[in-house]
């Protein structure tokens, strides 16, 4: 009877630490994606009057991790997503400070007078620079399938 409950103790964790192993950030790549995103929002230009500093979230690397299981780059809405910002990078890059660096490339089609886009995508650029944002949790799964990766950002102001 305790070798079963050990067992069956023993498939639960295991089911729950596999994925962890195949598609996270390493503690170094976090970092990298952290302290990227927070040297680009202390340049941001105009300046913005709220700007502060993103903090990792484990909670939003979760929900990110969860999304990117799934190899699809489809936004989440509702539910635990609710009130969160999404970026999502699909493709041969792994290097976190690339990614970042080429959702910032859109701030070209942002214009910071009518706090629109022009025409061109550039939400993910105003995920990286919304000035409340806080919070950051990324995860990156691997081989979805040939050369494309699945990275996956969730944004909170920490209010909810």
């Amino acid at each position: 009877m305790q070798v079963q409950l050990f067992v069956k103790l023993l498939v639960i964790v295991l089911a729950e630490l596999w994925p962890l192993s195949e598609a996270t950030f390493s503690n170094d790549e976090k970092k990298i994606m952290l302290d990227t995103h927070n040297q680009l929002r202390q340049s941001a230009s105009p300046t913005a009057a709220a700007m502060g500093f993103v903090t990792w979230s484990n909670k939003l690397e979760d929900l990110a991790l969860k999304a990117a299981e799934k190899c699809k780059d489809d936004h989440n809405y509702g539910g635990e997503y609710a009130n969160l910002g999404e970026n999502i990078y699909s493709g041969p890059r792994t290097d976190p400070r690339e990614i970042t660096l080429a959702w910032f490339t859109e701030k070209s089609q942002y214009d910071h007078d009518t706090r629109k886009c022009t025409g061109k995508m550039c939400g993910h650029y105003t995920a990286v620079m919304f000035d409340v944002v806080n919070e950051l949790g990324c995860a990156i799964k691997k081989d979805c399938s040939q050369n494309k990766n699945i990275v996956f950002c969730e944004y909170s102001h920490g209010a909810g």
